[in-house]
């Protein structure tokens, strides 16, 4: 049986190298400690953070309700997931005890399955699932566990969290929100339709600064005054890009180099360097 604390924590089945690249997030509440895992070598406030930042609040209200409404003992629930960027196959334990409730997850995780997590904690038909994964393969395993999670809960009902909304990330006018296990924008209150993706929005002046799709948008009062492709644009390296304001421009950056100015008098940008 696997416990969890509140402190840094490293998954058994990966090696030593790739463990010292690990960092962790743990998100702290009155039913629940959250442990996100990811990489340490790239910034902090990744969408991915935001999103289980964003998940784990509406977690323990969920966790709340459930205790009083007597479907769950008052125990708090240790859950740790991520860390699928260092390999190893996707895998899922759980258990509880007198003092908690624990849930190992390698690999992401969504709103979806910790609901039903939960909601098999105070199933008659609960058992723990612990295994040794040098004796059973992870694949098998997580396959065993949703066959056991499918036969003991129907599907959950997540008419709880219709109207939960979390703001996870804001600057000035603009909010990056949890909603129905999805991130958007809100810009002056109105939903922006493209998803959130890295690097996060900066802000020059009254203009805000978008990634999406490989280029680079430009939104003065709701609207799209200019746009640039971002040159040999990489989305598997998204978390290289970054954005910086000043007084009268803003540097993109690749990998710390900057690639392309936005000059803010004339609305343009323009080319310093192809990407290294």
């Amino acid at each position: 049986m696997r416990y969890f604390t509140t402190i840094i924590l490293f998954f058994l089945f990966s090696n030593t190298a790739l463990a010292t690249q690990r960092a962790y997030h743990n998100y702290l509440y009155s039913h629940s400690n959250f442990s996100f895992c990811y990489n340490g070598h790239y910034p902090f406030d990744s969408i991915d953070y935001l999103y289980y930042k964003g998940l784990s609040s509406t977690l323990n209200e969920y966790i709340m309700w459930r205790v009083q409404e007597s479907y769950l003992t008052n125990r708090k629930f240790e859950i740790q997931t991520g860390c699928e960027i260092f390999g190893g196959h996707p895998s899922i334990e759980v258990s509880r005890n007198k003092r908690g409730y624990f849930v190992f997850i390698h690999g992401a995780t969504n709103l979806y399955q910790m609901v039903s997590i939960i909601n098999y904690f105070s199933s008659d038909d609960w058992e723990s699932f612990c295994y040794n994964i040098e004796k059973v393969n992870p694949i098998i395993a997580l396959r065993t566990f949703k066959t056991i999670l499918s036969n003991a809960i129907e599907d959950p009902d997540l008419k709880f969290f219709n109207h939960k909304e979390k703001t996870v990330w804001e600057l000035d006018r603009l909010k990056m929100i949890y909603r129905m296990d999805t991130l958007v924008y809100e810009l002056n209150g109105s939903t922006l339709h493209f998803k959130p993706s890295f690097p996060l929005p900066a802000k020059l002046k009254d203009r805000y600064f978008f990634v999406n799709n490989g280029r680079i948008q430009v939104f003065e009062k709701g609207s799209i005054i200019s746009e640039q492709v971002i040159p040999d644009y990489d989305n598997n390296e998204a978390l290289l890009y970054t954005m910086a304001a000043y007084r009268k421009w803003l540097n993109f950056f690749y990998a710390g180099q900057p690639i392309l100015s936005y000059e803010y008098h004339n609305n343009r940008f323009y080319k310093i360097q192809s990407k290294p």
